[in-house]
């Protein structure tokens, strides 16, 4: 599990005005054998005492290690390793908001008919060893009712990653015993794109965020009449 927290002020039009600002975290989970769910507590949903939450922009990143074997027990046929998941991140149970499906296809294996030995080996049986793949996805969410879900002062334990395995052997007579074992890697990385407004001054007292960009705008000043002078 990782977590990433970062807030940035993209740009400012003076200290009453609004500022545009993003805050990015992620978190993952895996390598870890399939099925599995993982709870998205350790995020933190978007605090709107910050200011105006205008989009979010989620990227999926899911990755597969499957392992695939066979035997054919029927006619001589070729055999081809198609390894496959999927990783999804939910709200819930059963609403998914992003989807990645990683497949890759492995070399194909030419099995004579049944020799009579179901050890994924042989001439009627392969151990197609570990296949790798990776997908990924942006989804941005910017309408009224999507941003909602992910605002509050709490966090995001209502959403969740999944994981499933989906590896097959392919064969044209279909009589295969076959072993698939996959272990599964999610990640998601939660970008919140909103509009700050600073308050201003009670009697005419700056705020301490206010004051600190005074100070450091001040300390500029000076440095560049010193390089001037």
């Amino acid at each position: 599990m990782k977590k990433l927290l970062i807030a940035a002020i993209l740009g400012t039009t003076g200290l009453m005005s609004a500022q545009a600002a993003v805050v990015t975290q992620s978190d993952s989970y895996g390598y870890a054998s399939t099925n599995w769910n993982y709870g998205l507590g350790a995020l933190n949903l978007f605090d709107t005492a910050l200011g105006t939450l205008n989009k979010v922009v989620v990227t999926l990143t899911g990755s597969i290690n499957q392992n695939l074997r066979a035997e054919n027990i029927g006619s001589a046929d070729t055999l081809i390793p198609v390894a496959g998941g999927t990783i999804s991140f939910q709200k819930g149970t059963s609403t998914t908001l992003a989807l990645v499906l990683p497949t890759v296809t492995g070399t194909g294996f030419n099995a004579t008919a049944y020799d009579g030995v179901d050890d994924k080996a042989g001439t009627s049986g392969k151990d197609f060893g570990i296949l790798s793949a990776t997908d990924s996805v942006v989804v941005t969410f910017d309408t009224a009712a999507a941003l909602a879900d992910f605002m509050g002062t709490g966090t995001m334990d209502g959403f969740r990653l999944r994981a499933l395995g989906s590896g097959i052997i392919e064969s044209n007579n279909g009589n295969l015993s076959s072993l698939v074992l996959t272990e599964a890697f999610g990640r998601l990385d939660v970008m919140y794109d909103y509009t700050a407004a600073t308050t201003p001054p009670v009697n005419g007292v700056p705020e301490p965020g206010s004051l600190a960009l005074m100070a450091a705008g001040l300390l500029g000043m000076a440095a560049v009449r010193r390089k001037k002078a």
